[in-house]
């Protein structure tokens, strides 16, 4: 799955560049080491209505037929995620997968290996070590108590790849992750379910390196958004294991 996530690029005129897209003024302020979907953080994404602009939205999709706020906080902590292989036929998704998919911008994502009954967590990035684009759907939902608009997102996942498998090896899945080619295809209007189904699949194997992290981003009592979590920390038990 994937719920933890880091957002560390400075330079917002690289990623413009990149998507032919510009930041709106009041969102260009996001910078995370680690943070959790389960609080549901403002992330940059790009959707397929508004391509020429990378924005804001809230982790966790609330689909826009939630009735009320207390529905809609029952959901959002269960669509941080959408699974690839059922997000047609889910209520809170397939809408979303045909008409609203996004680009969700990283600069890696964490999870962890399962050794016995201990847990290891690793950073994953982009072989460039540059930032990427992860497949998303979006909803909008507007409460009708508050008047207030939430923009929201969910992340899709795919069967892990080879790297994944041996980290994440007790669940075997990962984010959905585009090459630069696919980016633009998954949020062209009117692709068919084929081809939005073509286009959910794991990573070719190469593309992303890992390294295992300081457990710190599990402690509750201390602030993981900060650097010291993204810092290479080996552990004796994981000798001899390959994970690249």
């Amino acid at each position: 799955m994937c719920y933890n996530i880091a957002y560390i690029e400075k330079r917002a005129e690289r990623i413009s560049a990149h998507y032919g897209a510009f930041f709106k003024p009041e969102d260009r302020q996001l910078k995370f080491f680690h943070v959790s979907g389960f609080v549901h953080p403002q992330v940059y994404v790009i959707t397929q209505e508004e391509p020429q602009w990378i924005q804001a939205y809230e982790w966790g999709l609330i689909p826009a037929w939630c009735k009320d706020e207390k529905q809609a906080e029952e959901i959002n902590n269960h669509t941080l995620n959408a699974m690839c292989e059922t997000i047609f036929e889910k209520p809170s998704f397939r809408a979303s997968i045909r008409k609203k998919r996004c680009l969700v911008i990283v600069s890696g994502f964490y999870e962890w290996h399962t050794l016995g009954k201990k847990k290891f967590p690793f950073y994953i990035h982009h072989k460039s070590g540059e930032f990427f684009s992860m497949g998303g759907i979006y909803e909008h939902w507007l409460n009708k108590t508050t008047g207030e608009l939430h923009r929201t997102f969910s992340i899709i996942t795919t069967p892990a790849n080879r790297l994944l498998s041996v980290i994440h090896n007790s669940k075997m899945r990962m984010p959905l992750i585009f090459t630069k080619k696919d980016e633009k295809q998954w949020i062209h209007h009117d692709l068919s379910k084929e081809k939005i189904t073509s286009l959910m699949k794991p990573l070719p194997d190469g593309e992303l390196k890992a390294y295992s992290v300081s457990r710190r981003i599990t402690n509750r009592k201390l602030n993981s958004n900060t650097e010291e979590v993204m810092e290479p920390l080996d552990y004796t038990e994981l000798q001899g294991l390959n994970f690249n």
